[in-house]
């Protein structure tokens, strides 16, 4: 007879006659080998049927019974040799690890995002599961996480900006287990979406040939996209290049920014005009400062003097 070590589940049975209504009486031995005699008796195994002991480890064990009727020679039976195979440990293998790194945006997180593991065991023992998380937030060391007890792990979707890691401990009930590689799970900041955009004013007078730039004013501050997209409604008037906007001739154009963020747009008009009469260096010319009614004679001195200098603080009309 054999059976397997940790489900010995099996029972001896002798099945004896007597004559003149005697009673019989049984008593089973345990031997170191395999005769019927010179064995140890088992304490309370006194019936027809004995049942094997669960706890037996593996190995080779022999039992035989004494059949006993009063003043008639005992018997014993042949022996029965029970061999007990070691417990066949069971082998678990990870077939399909969770994915290495999944990329997540705080506040933006599917409700259907899976860690997910695959394995299988030998001995048809079943596996249990158990998914571990280390939150960046408080500590480095792992915690089981509450009811996380399936082959796959829904991501909770109010995940923090940092890197989580998880793992998965598989195990067969009563045995060793073995861990899944590392899953990181790397949750992006929130997006701070833009709420507003300005130019800091709605219309501007150029010159021909007169180049300025227009700084863009983004709100909030910390909007996480700040880029923005310019457009010129008339391009042959005034043209416009990362918001440095070119007046190429007389007429009028609209100069639009648009943030990638939101859409956010703010716009500005612009009226070019001729431009000035050429400047000679060391003339003397009178201008009056539109602000104050007085004129201002100029010198023109070359070594740089332009219109834009002389633009500087304020507008000037030919006197």
């Amino acid at each position: 007879m054999a059976v397997a070590e940790g489900s010995v589940s099996a029972t001896l049975t002798v099945t004896a006659t007597v004559t003149e209504g005697a009673t019989l009486t049984y008593q089973w031995y345990e031997n170191v080998s395999s005769g019927n005699t010179g064995g140890t008796a088992i304490s309370g195994a006194s019936a027809a049927s004995y049942t094997l002991p669960a706890d037996l480890t593996a190995g080779t064990y022999y039992y035989y019974c004494k059949v006993s009727a009063g003043r008639a020679v005992p018997l014993h039976t042949s022996t029965v040799t029970v061999t007990v195979h070691p417990k066949s440990v069971p082998i678990i293998s990870i077939i399909t690890q969770p994915a290495a790194t999944t990329t997540v945006r705080e506040g933006e997180i599917p409700a259907d995002i899976r860690l997910t593991v695959e394995a299988a065991v030998t001995s048809g023992a079943t596996l249990a599961y158990r998914w571990h998380h280390n939150d960046p937030a408080t500590d480095e060391a792992f915690h089981p996480i509450d009811g996380a007890t399936d082959a796959s792990y829904t991501l909770p979707t109010d995940l923090k900006e940092g890197t989580h890691s998880y793992m998965c401990e598989i195990s067969v009930p009563n045995e060793t287990s073995v861990n899944t590689d590392l899953a990181t799970v790397l949750v992006l900041p929130a997006i701070i979406a833009v709420t507003e955009v300005t130019l800091g004013f709605d219309n501007l007078d150029m010159v021909e040939t007169e180049v300025l730039t227009l700084v863009p004013t983004i709100e909030p501050e910390n909007a996480t996209d700040k880029t923005v997209r310019w457009e010129s409604s008339a391009p042959d008037i005034v043209s416009v290049e990362e918001g440095k906007i070119t007046a190429l001739k007389s007429g009028t154009a609209t100069i639009t920014v648009t943030t990638n963020s939101g859409g956010k747009i703010a716009g500005c008009n612009v009226k070019v005009t001729k431009g000035r009469d050429p400047w000679v260096d060391g003339q003397v010319i009178t201008y009056m400062k539109s602000t104050k009614p007085r004129e201002v004679p100029l010198i023109l001195m070359g070594d740089g003097f332009t219109v834009e200098h002389m633009r500087a603080k304020g507008r000037y009309e030919k006197a």
